[in-house]
């Protein structure tokens, strides 16, 4: 399982900010800026990105008739 995918796991399963950041600095992982310690504010930055979420589109362009 990825970082991201654990990170949106946890979260649906009503994890709280606090708790995934400190699970993820317990397993040693090494956030975006590869430092060890996580902050919510690194959790609220993944979590509405729209490159995590599957939203984004790429090269599209929306036509309207």
């Amino acid at each position: 399982m990825s970082i991201i995918n654990r990170i949106y796991w946890e979260y649906l399963e009503s994890a709280s900010m606090l708790k995934i950041a400190r699970g993820l600095i317990a397993d040693g992982i090494l956030n975006g800026a590869g430092n060890e310690r996580w902050h919510t504010s690194n959790l609220n930055q993944i979590l509405p990105n729209e490159k995590y979420i599957g939203d984004a589109l790429v090269h599209e362009v929306e036509r309207f008739p």
